[in-house]
């Protein structure tokens, strides 16, 4: 072996001698990892969710266009909230409620929810005459503007009644249940956590009509709610010009607790809310 050889096994012996991490480094990277996931995760989760809501926003376009077509097709009259059945006028006894009323006028039955809505949510009733035809609704439709003709509910509304199209809503994202002392954003989705009788696809149903807050008894009821500020604590709103946006529930939706409106004619709910009524809509 020469003098070369030599050296140049003992300078191999050097630049490959095994190396590793100490403890205090792998600690800092670690450190370091959990930092950047606790900066880079909830803006992750937050486009995910302005995603789902230019979605939703999508959904609540075809639905509201539906809606328009079935309003020119019958007089200008808006869909009923849901049809009397056996004599009762009971939400959770229906046999058709307003998205089957004007399901002919949509593509399929998946705009009827909301990419954020859950899994689990059950079917709506009247929404179809099996298990396998109903489906669950992530939006709330305005009961003022289909009501059921109940002799003591509300008359439906038509397009000649609405004084403010642009500023009356028809359908938010819903449901909430209102919460006296609680931010709008906080509010709780409303489920109907008992089936129907007899229909035990329709339990865990998310509230599928809009009232104001102290419309009573509705607004005790499991198909009855308010919105539902899901998208990055705001709603999406679809108004009766057929435009949509996203916006705060306090915009336009009378808080419980609040002082009363002061225009708030004789006789209408507590704690209404203009932007609801066809006849009045946003100040």
């Amino acid at each position: 072996m020469s003098v070369f050889t030599g050296a140049r096994d003992r300078v191999r012996g050097v630049l490959v001698r095994p190396t590793a991490f100490t403890l205090i480094e792998l600690l800092v990277v670690i450190a370091i990892i959990a930092i950047l996931a606790a900066i880079l995760f909830p803006v992750f989760a937050q486009a995910r969710e302005k995603a789902r809501a230019v979605s939703c926003l999508a959904n609540m376009k075809n639905v509201g266009i539906a809606i328009l077509q079935y309003n020119q097709d019958y007089d200008e009259t808006y869909p009923i909230a849901y049809q009397a059945f056996n004599g009762s006028f009971s939400a959770s006894r229906t046999r058709m409620s307003w998205p089957r009323i004007i399901q002919p006028y949509v593509r399929n039955t998946g705009i009827f929810r909301c990419p954020s809505e859950a899994n689990t949510t059950g079917n709506v009733p009247g929404t179809g005459d099996t298990p396998e035809t109903r489906y669950p609704v992530s939006y709330a439709y305005n009961y003022f503007f289909g009501g059921n003709f109940s002799p003591t509910g509300v008359v439906g509304s038509s397009l000649g009644k609405v004084r403010r199209p642009a500023q009356t809503v028809m359908m938010v994202d819903g449901s909430s249940q209102p919460q006296l002392g609680v931010a709008p954003e906080r509010w709780p989705q409303k489920r109907g956590a008992t089936a129907v009788t007899g229909l035990p696809d329709t339990a865990n149903r998310s509230a599928w009509l809009l009232v104001h807050a102290g419309t009573q008894p509705l607004i005790g009821f499991a198909d009855y709610g308010a919105p539902l500020a899901r998208h990055n604590e705001r709603v999406n709103v679809l108004w009766a010009d057929g435009h949509l946006k996203s916006a705060r529930i306090e915009s336009f939706y009378h808080l419980p607790g609040q002082p009363e409106d002061p225009d708030r004619p004789a006789g209408y709910s507590e704690y209404w809310s203009p932007c609801l009524e066809p006849e009045f809509g946003c100040p």
